[in-house]
């Protein structure tokens, strides 16, 4: 299946945990990735990883900004908003979902159920998961924004 493709995924601690997973699925999924790590040798670890290696793909280092390639960006109307998914919802998870929060968050997915159930009461229209994966494979998403620990 191929729901992410011609889709630019950003994903930080993409080297290991859950960051490294979510790449792979994603990938599989025909997603763009844009990849980011504190540490190169994971983060090479996971490209070799990717079963699209041949597609393109990015990554970076210990770097912040925005990549998009001519045409890859979908355009929106400027009253539509985009369908966003959350995975990590506490500590820079809670900050990263507040700089989208005025967005559709349509799912939020957190393995600590006490986060999930506090932040699901900021977001009651939203479906819960403790599983990303099943998150990715239930919603029909414009967007993820992942912020997992780095606990290496």
């Amino acid at each position: 299946m191929e729901r992410f493709k011609n889709k630019i995924v950003v994903i930080t601690g993409a080297g290991s945990g859950i960051g490294r997973s979510t790449a792979l699925r994603l990938d599989s999924e025909g997603a763009d990735l844009l990849m980011i790590d504190r540490n190169q040798e994971d983060l090479d670890a996971t490209k070799n990883m990717l079963k699209n290696k041949n597609s393109r793909r990015h990554f970076i280092k210990q770097t912040t900004f925005t990549i998009l390639t001519a045409g890859s960006a979908r355009s929106y109307a400027a009253n539509e908003k985009l369908n966003i998914g959350i995975i990590g919802v506490f500590n820079r998870g809670k900050a990263n979902l507040d700089g989208v929060k005025n967005e559709n968050i349509t799912a939020l997915c957190d393995v600590d159920s006490n986060f999930l159930s506090a932040q699901s009461r900021n977001f009651p229209k939203a479906n819960q998961y403790a599983d990303f994966r099943r998150m990715i494979d239930s919603e029909n998403l414009d967007a993820l924004v992942v912020s997992s620990p780095d606990h290496t």
